[in-house]
């Protein structure tokens, strides 16, 4: 199974399908978190039906219940068994532990979004497991060499910016003044160079700033600094990016690095430099290439539909929980 999204913009409907995601917790605007939203938000979009199983629930949860999914936790067996998906996609061990335990006749995907957190593990138990997701070649290596790995398909689905109702900006490069810092974990040597260097900066993130990062937010930046999903979007909107956490620095997001920094999800691990502001105050990247690979590989929209590609042609097949 590839990962090619461009194969999937036929705009062909599927049948409605009800298909249960599940996440360890639904809580912050994080990872696997967003990723259940965004998922759910556009499979009832596209007339599926679909539940939400998750050990705690918290706002995440109560965004996708008013977009229409029906919430399940762990005291919820019977109507879990009631919603009779079609499709389980899960994330996260313990969760396909407990669902594979209520005897479901539904395919399955299960999907490890990290390389680094304990959750996002290869699962211990996978009897009955279609096909395994990696969000990266650096995911589906470390799952690849574990026994679930070595029993179970994998298939790379990157992660995406959520393309919905956005029009395509020009990209414009222009002295940087002010930077927008998207981090949960502002590395204190980062904000000393910034701070050195008269940059205005913003910081996004926990504990002081959560917010919702979307277009408009970042568009009011001439520069972001930031890894993971965040990255992608500042890719997309044509916003030079330099990809910098606790982990060390890759640079800037271009052209001729995209498909390594990709491989690593966008995680600031490929080099794990120093970091430095030099990349961003120096030489502008091409960022109409940049923005051109972003839009072409990393939509929300065609990975929804790769998706749903995805999840009839399990449902069809003979690999059940």
């Amino acid at each position: 199974v590839g990962d090619s999204a461009s194969a999937w913009r036929s705009g062909t409907p599927f049948a409605p399908m009800r298909v249960l995601l599940a996440n360890h917790h639904l809580i912050s605007r994080s990872g696997s978190e967003l990723v259940c939203l965004e998922i759910g938000t556009s499979l009832i979009e596209r007339g599926h039906s679909v539940g939400v199983f998750t050990f705690h629930r918290g706002p995440i949860s109560d965004a996708l219940a008013a977009a229409g999914a029906q919430v399940f936790t762990p005291r919820d067996v019977d109507a879990l068994r009631a919603f009779a998906p079609d499709v389980l996609h899960v994330h996260h061990a313990s969760c396909l532990a407990f669902l594979g335990s209520l005897g479901l006749d539904a395919a399955c995907v299960h999907s490890c979004l990290g390389a680094l957190p304990a959750l996002e593990a290869p699962p211990p138990v996978w009897a009955g497991v279609a096909l395994g997701l990696a969000v990266s070649e650096e995911v589906r290596d470390r799952m690849a060499a574990s026994p679930f790995g070595e029993a179970v398909p994998l298939a790379i689905n990157r992660n995406w910016f959520d393309d919905r109702g956005l029009a395509r900006p020009d990209p414009s490069a222009r002295p940087v003044r002010r930077v927008a810092v998207v981090t949960n974990h502002l590395d204190p040597r980062l904000a000393g160079l910034l701070d050195a260097r008269g940059v205005a900066r913003s910081l996004i993130g926990a504990p002081g700033n959560v917010r919702v990062v979307e277009a408009q937010t970042l568009l009011a930046f001439d520069a972001v600094v930031t890894i993971g999903r965040t990255a992608i979007l500042a890719g997309a909107l044509g916003i030079p990016c330099l990809l910098a956490d606790v982990h060390g620095s890759d640079g800037l997001l271009a052209p001729e690095t995209f498909d390594a920094l990709a491989s690593v999800n966008f995680s600031g691990r490929h080099k794990a430099g120093p970091i430095t502001l030099e990349p961003l105050l120096g030489p502008a990247v091409d960022l109409r290439a940049v923005q051109d690979r972003v839009w072409r590989d990393h939509r929300l929209s065609d990975r929804a539909t790769w998706l749903e590609e995805t999840y009839a042609r399990l449902a069809k097949g003979t690999v059940r929980m």
